[in-house]
């Protein structure tokens, strides 16, 4: 849902642990901050790493642009669009249940990349355990699960966590797709 917050989304659970994503636009490029709303408290979870107008091939994608709309059955979605060197990015964010965010990300690149995906720190208590697919982030009585979508892999630690698109080059352009879900329990 739209919250009375700018430029932000929410999950829409009631009486349990909310999701919240804040768009912040600090330079040329919108940053992700990613919070959880529980018991009257908002902890930080998440905050995405942003590059440089020079870097090519940034830590998270350049997305310069941001539009709010409501889809069917009232599903709100962020839309993003960006460029970075010769690649052009874009991504969605939206509520695809009560207590999900589901992430999802393209870039059109026409060379093999450095580095195609993306880049958040943890905030500070946060706990990060590996899954045979994704990871738990648990603070107290919350607990995130992250779930990779679009062949993506996650790696991460009590500092980062890394959101890697599978990339299968085979010498021409092609668009690379990758994705998570974050899911609130506990």
């Amino acid at each position: 849902m739209r919250t009375e917050t700018p430029n932000s989304l929410a999950t829409t659970a009631m009486g349990q642990a909310q999701l919240r994503v804040q768009f912040e636009l600090p330079a040329d490029r919108w940053r992700q901050t990613i919070v959880i709303q529980s018991a009257g408290e908002t902890w930080p979870l998440l905050q995405s790493v942003e590059g440089t107008s020079a870097d090519r091939w940034p830590a998270s994608p350049a997305l310069q642009s941001l539009h709010f709309e409501t889809q069917a059955a009232g599903k709100d979605v962020a839309l993003l669009v960006g460029q970075a060197g010769r690649s052009h990015w874009s991504a969605s964010v939206a509520t695809t249940g009560p207590n999900e965010l589901e992430f999802d990300h393209a870039c059109r690149v026409q060379e093999l990349p450095e580095f195609l995906g993306c880049t958040y720190a943890v905030a500070e208590g946060w706990q990060v355990s590996p899954l045979a697919s994704g990871c738990l982030l648990r603070k107290g009585d919350v607990t995130v699960r992250v779930i990779p979508l679009h062949a993506t892999t996650v790696l991460g630690d009590e500092k980062l966590l890394k959101f890697n698109a599978a990339v299968v080059w085979a010498g021409r352009i092609l668009t690379v797709r990758w994705g998570w879900r974050l899911e609130v329990g506990g």
